[in-house]
């Protein structure tokens, strides 16, 4: 045991600059490797709060037409709310078909992400779509739970990664 003190000594005393350059080394790899994670951290935060907001976004947008547009013209006796509406002459799209629709086109033109609306009660002419996995979470989550918002982030193929975010309606 003298001899491992010894030598520790004797290696620190006579290689001291050796000694300090080796644990400025060691210092600065696990700063960097700290400023990194918290680097990581901060952007999926900041991605997480984007797609959120994007989220309250859309469901304001849906109150909005359903109090300033629907509730207004369904008090017009010709004009109806209907699922097909583009087949009926004074006819509009129910507020959940109108953002359908909307979310769909928006995806067409920006091919920026990917909007699904996910109900245990679509109408009958919806009922054949299937859950995804997340849709299955989500609507899981917001039976047992009182909270507004879901998010699980997921990794692609690629190695990228993406929020998808829930929100209750």
């Amino acid at each position: 045991m003298d001899r491992l003190r010894n030598f520790i000594f004797n290696f620190i005393t006579k290689r001291t600059i050796v000694c300090l350059a080796l644990i400025f080394c060691v210092g600065m790899f696990l700063l960097i490797e700290n400023m990194l994670a918290l680097s990581r951290d901060v952007l999926k935060s900041q991605a997480f709060a984007n797609s959120e907001s994007q989220a309250d976004l859309i469901l304001e947008t849906w109150r909005q037409y359903t109090n300033s547009v629907a509730s207004r013209l369904k008090t017009l006796p010709e004009v109806s709310i209907r699922y097909d509406y583009l087949a009926q002459d004074h006819a509009i799209p129910f507020p959940a078909t109108f953002m359908i629709e909307s979310l769909a086109k928006t995806t067409e033109d920006t091919k920026k992400g990917t909007y699904k609306l996910y109900s245990h009660y679509p109408f009958p002419w919806r009922q054949d779509r299937p859950f995804d996995l997340f849709g299955e979470k989500a609507l899981e989550f917001f039976e047992r739970s009182d909270q507004l918002a879901y998010g699980d982030l997921v990794q692609g193929q690629n190695g990228q990664q993406w929020w998808k975010i829930g929100r209750a309606h």
